[in-house]
């Protein structure tokens, strides 16, 4: 059992919930395990098993403690996960769970302040998704990024793996040329950029509020190195952990990510007190999560 004053955070992870399941993830769990498998890891039992009762154990059982849970605009590629719905998962323990909402940059932009009045932690953007795609510097997202730079609140945009409908979706210079526009804004890279990490690495270098959360990509995956390297030095406060779970087991990834050989303070940044400080959690928690709903 972890201690409570060493939690793990894992900042962005999709458990099987009835509010997962219209996902392509939760829709063919076959088709998930061998993306798991490509990837290098064993798909956990639960994932195989879509059972959230074993989903439980394997958090205990890793020491992770707080989980983050994201929630996705309805698209007809990877399928929507609504606010309300994850929202609700989140309030049935909240202090071992928060939420982002989504937003469409079609939308109003009052769908932020709507969002981080009903408890929202950051704001995902993901504007490929929507009915009318546009890259994440679209001015036509400026206004998203705008609400959220004036409420404070983080906004978790995805570069990397299969986002886009090309690599150019995922160059980094389209998140450092938002963070130009929106300097107090806390941009949080949703598997920073993999497999550009050199570039990604370099504009975190040059925008101080630009944080990186590998997940499905670090470790086991090209840009490790150059990932690590960063951590070590002039990162080591702007990388948070997530396991983007199924895709990656918690207990074979935390295995392999102590196996790094990580400086003690840089490991325990990397779980838990980088998105503690972004997110607003606690500096102890309870040892696990109670039961998901």
């Amino acid at each position: 059992m972890t201690d409570v004053t060493h939690p793990i955070f894992d900042a962005r992870t999709m458990p099987p919930a009835s509010v997962y399941r219209d996902t392509t993830t939760w829709k063919d769990p076959e088709a998930t395990a061998g993306n798991v498998r490509a990837r290098g890891w064993t798909p956990a039992p639960s994932a195989l098993a879509v059972s959230l009762e074993a989903f439980e154990v394997e958090c205990a059982e890793a020491g992770v403690t707080i989980l983050g849970l994201p929630a996705r605009v309805p698209n007809g590629l990877w399928g929507g996960a609504p606010n309300d719905g994850v929202r609700a998962l989140a309030s049935h323990d909240p202090a071992s769970r928060i939420w982002y909402a989504a937003v469409d940059h079609t939308e109003p932009v009052a769908a932020v302040a709507d969002a981080v009045e009903q408890g929202a932690r950051g704001i995902v953007v993901e504007p490929y998704l929507s009915a009318v795609p546009a890259h994440v510097d679209d001015e036509a997202v400026n206004p998203i990024y705008d609400a959220a730079q004036s409420l404070g609140v983080p906004v978790l945009v995805m570069l990397g793996g299969e986002y886009g409908k090309d690599l150019s979706w995922c160059d980094p210079a389209r998140v450092e040329r938002v963070a130009a526009r929106f300097p107090e804004l806390d941009v949080v890279v949703v598997h920073t950029a993999w497999p550009l990490i050199q570039e990604m690495v370099g504009v975190a270098y040059r925008r101080a509020r630009v944080w990186l959360l590998p997940d499905v990509y670090f470790p086991g995956l090209p840009g490790e190195a150059d990932l690590l390297l960063a951590m070590r030095t002039f990162l080591r406060d702007l990388v948070i952990y997530g396991s983007g779970y199924p895709f990656c087991p918690h207990g074979e990834q935390l295995a392999a990510i102590r196996a790094l050989d990580l400086p003690a303070a840089c490991l325990s940044a990397f779980l838990y007190a980088n998105g503690a400080r972004l997110f607003g959690l606690p500096d102890s928690v309870p040892t696990k999560p109670e039961e998901l709903s």
